[in-house]
């Protein structure tokens, strides 16, 4: 499996993230190779990124984004985290 779409750094591990606000209903979407994240929130006033960060934190833990505020591709640092954990909970989801 290829996993550029998560890699582990001293403070955690950073996700790379596609956001799409304004959807119809809050989801994550992992195919295997990205993660996709729904949120019903607009892109206004910073509700989508807290939506965003809202959404991954019970499967992830303490999150925020590192990059990306303004742009749908985002990176997402979860905080003390361990990479194998992460990988197995959104290995979980593409099931």
């Amino acid at each position: 499996m290829d996993a550029s779409w998560a890699e582990q750094t001293d403070k955690g591990v950073v996700l790379n993230v596609r956001a799409s606000p304004k959807s119809k209903f809050d989801s994550i979407v992992f195919d295997g190779c990205r993660i996709t994240v729904r949120v019903r929130a607009k892109a206004i006033d910073d509700k989508a990124n807290i939506a965003v960060v809202g959404l991954l934190k019970p499967l992830v833990g303490r999150c925020r984004i590192e990059s990306g505020r303004k742009s749908r591709n985002k990176r997402i640092l979860c905080e003390g985290a361990d990479i194998e954990a992460v990988k197995s909970a959104f290995e979980s989801l593409a099931k």
